[in-house]
């Protein structure tokens, strides 16, 4: 039986908030684990296979740091994102 969207998605917030999905998320993406030096790197990178091609502005490399989580449900997808301001061209 195919449940609703808004039902799934009010019982992921009863349980997380409306704002943390990481632990319903099917992707997740971090710069936790990375070097500073390579983070920036990393996440142009990941965002690039995940998203397609684009540009960032306004980071600044040596603070940069990111966390993103995406959950799928049906044609309804939830993404997350926390770090460092930076934008996507």
């Amino acid at each position: 039986m195919k449940r609703n969207p808004g039902d799934i998605l009010e019982s992921i917030s009863k349980f997380v908030g409306m704002r943390d999905i990481s632990r319903f998320a099917t992707v997740h993406l971090s710069t936790d684990d990375v070097p500073q030096q390579a983070r920036f790197e990393y996440w142009e990178h990941a965002c690039r296979e995940l998203i397609g091609d684009f540009e960032f502005t306004g980071h600044k490399a040596k603070y940069f740091h990111a966390k993103f989580s995406m959950l799928s449900v049906d044609n309804l997808t939830i993404g997350h994102y926390s770090g460092s301001p930076h934008a996507m061209d």
